[in-house]
């Protein structure tokens, strides 16, 4: 009994004639084929922004975070609650926009810059805002307009969550500096000491009398 013709090539074949060449770029081409392109991609992937700001502000963009609802919509069974005020759901429009705390701060902004945007949803929030283009790109730092005020925060914790701080400094159109602050915090998470530094930071321009900030 003969073996036929098909397997006896297959049977003589080296494994190298089976290997195709696959390349990250050949195999992410395929995966994107069909996808449509959004206008704003390149606002987003910039040179000039760090990579991981970048992937999570794409990724915040879609909706892809990994939030604890959609995580239990994908089987994991979690207790889900919301971090900062442990009474709704942690899902993505309350984790940016309807929580108390976020809620205050977008208040407080919409007061200090005297313009109210739709929280409706955090996807059409972000997109609508007027300064979304500006906040994408003011990477180099420059002095304000005269007769403003700049102010550059940061907030950063050692764990998550742990020891941490919130801090701030406001410039003039010289670049002199005219106030600064710093907070030192407990057991927070990076975001928290982030959101918090804002708030501070409108707090204080406004008691100081520095509306044009």
């Amino acid at each position: 009994m003969g073996i036929p013709d098909y397997l006896a090539t297959l049977l003589k074949a080296r494994v190298s004639d089976f290997i195709y060449e696959v390349s990250c770029k050949s195999t992410y081409s395929c995966m994107i084929r069909d996808s449509p392109q959004v206008p704003w991609w390149r606002d987003v992937w910039c040179r000039f922004i760090p990579f991981s700001r970048s992937a999570l502000t794409w990724r915040l963009l879609l909706n892809q975070l990994s939030t604890e609802d959609r995580l239990c919509r994908a089987k994991f069974h979690l207790a889900s609650r919301c971090i900062v005020c442990g009474v709704s759901i942690e899902s993505f429009d309350h984790l940016f926009i309807r929580c108390l705390l976020k809620a205050a701060l977008w208040e407080a902004v919409f007061l200090a810059f005297q313009r109210r945007i739709s929280t409706d949803t955090w996807s059409s929030f972000f997109l609508r805002s007027c300064w979304f283009r500006l906040a994408i790109r003011s990477v180099i730092w420059s002095p304000p307009a005269l007769g403003w005020t700049k102010v550059n925060t940061n907030g950063a914790a050692l764990s998550s969550p742990g020891v941490g701080g919130s801090g701030g400094i406001f410039c003039n159109c010289r670049a002199f500096v005219k106030g600064c602050f710093v907070v030192p915090l407990d057991h927070v998470f990076a975001f928290e000491a982030e959101l918090l530094a804002a708030s501070i930071a409108i707090n204080f321009a406004w008691q100081n009398g520095w509306h044009r900030i």
